[in-house]
């Protein structure tokens, strides 16, 4: 049923995006005219606006969710591992402690040089322990439980950490440049960054608001989906990809913009929400998102029940279980017109006490 629900469901989302003009806010970047064309001219962009220009903000655009090159990862069996030297497939420390695959790359970026970086300085009790480079928008786990964008934090905040340490921020500060663009993805959406900070995976997709997504023309509306589970629930089916059917298929050969450096399901997620946010009427809002509860759902709850590398086995395993079900192919009842008529005429006979020749 759900199954039956989600497709129709999943048509008209395609159709809706396939037909909306994403903003170059989010997909675009200008790198020069050979690259760039039309869709500079179209987006308004600058001729002479250079890949750099595009991720320092300096065109009219804004890098999203990235971690600079020298942060690092735990990675299982050989210890903290700079961004740039990750790989898809790298156990990593997540949060609980727990070690999982890095499973695709929603940024990959090691040439770019970037002014749109915050530095974090945290320390735990009375010694620094470290910087945080990261986006803007990205988001960090509070001690309180909370998640919220990195420009939203504050002096005196207190950062998730390891267990149930907390790391409090001393510093928030702006850099001037900072190299590498990366946003490694795990199945649980979060990490522990330089060994001492929980983060996301995912960034806040609405600008300077709140925690949860909001919706209408002038935000009127909470909603109780957070911007970090809204970004996990849509990456469900990547998940089932890259985890269930084959790595192979998220390296990053395969899914990463050569020119953007974005992945092919990053950019869908922000065309999803551009188109979204493109709704002035609060009512067509609430039946898009409820549209996407329903797709994006459906793959969430396979997920749940059977983990991310057995869901699609199991998907197979109910679709042609359901077409058995359908056509009554279940043991003995499963039958051949032929095995029918036979059985019915077999009866027959039988009530009169003889035997069919």
């Amino acid at each position: 049923m759900v199954l039956k629900t989600a497709l129709p469901f999943s048509a008209l989302l395609l159709l809706a995006l396939a037909g909306q003009k994403v903003s170059a806010t989010r997909l675009s970047f200008c790198c020069s005219d050979d690259d760039c064309g039309s869709a500079m001219e179209c987006n308004n962009i600058p001729a002479d606006c250079d890949k750099n220009d595009f991720n320092s903000g300096s065109c009219g655009l804004r890098l999203r969710g990235c971690f600079a090159r020298e942060m690092t990862l735990d990675v299982h069996g050989q210890g903290p591992t700079a961004m740039e030297d990750l790989q898809v497939g790298d156990l990593v420390r997540t949060r609980d402690n727990k070690f999982e695959p890095i499973y695709a790359f929603a940024h990959w970026d090691e040439s770019s040089t970037t002014n749109s970086y915050l530095e974090i300085t945290y320390y735990e009790s009375s010694m620094n322990d470290g910087e945080l480079k990261v986006t803007p928008d990205h988001l960090l786990h509070l001690a309180s439980g909370h998640l919220i964008a990195a420009d939203s934090v504050r002096v005196g905040d207190s950062l998730h950490g390891p267990g149930n340490t907390t790391m409090t921020v001393a510093q928030v500060q702006k850099l001037q440049e900072a190299a590498g663009l990366y946003a490694p993805l795990t199945p649980s959406g979060t990490l522990l960054v330089n060994g001492h900070v929980e983060t996301s995976c995912y960034i806040s997709f609405q600008d300077g608001l709140p925690e949860h997504i909001l919706l209408g023309s002038s935000s009127e509306l909470h909603t109780m989906l957070s911007q970090h589970w809204f970004a996990h629930l849509t990456l469900s089916p990547i998940r089932l990809l890259c985890l269930g059917v084959s790595p192979k298929i998220c390296h990053n050969g395969w899914v990463i913009s050569p020119g953007s450096g974005y992945a092919w399901f990053t950019l869908i997620g922000f065309a999803l929400m551009d188109f979204l946010e493109s709704q002035n009427c609060l009512v067509v809002q609430v039946i898009l998102m409820g549209m996407f509860l329903v797709v994006f759902g459906a793959f969430w709850v396979i997920e749940s029940i059977a983990g991310a590398i057995y869901a699609p086995s199991l998907t197979v395993a109910m679709i042609l279980l359901m077409g058995m079900w359908r056509r009554g192919c279940f043991r003995s009842t499963c039958k051949t017109e032929g095995e029918k008529e036979f059985s019915l005429l077999y009866g027959r006979y039988r009530l009169k006490g003889e035997e069919p020749s």
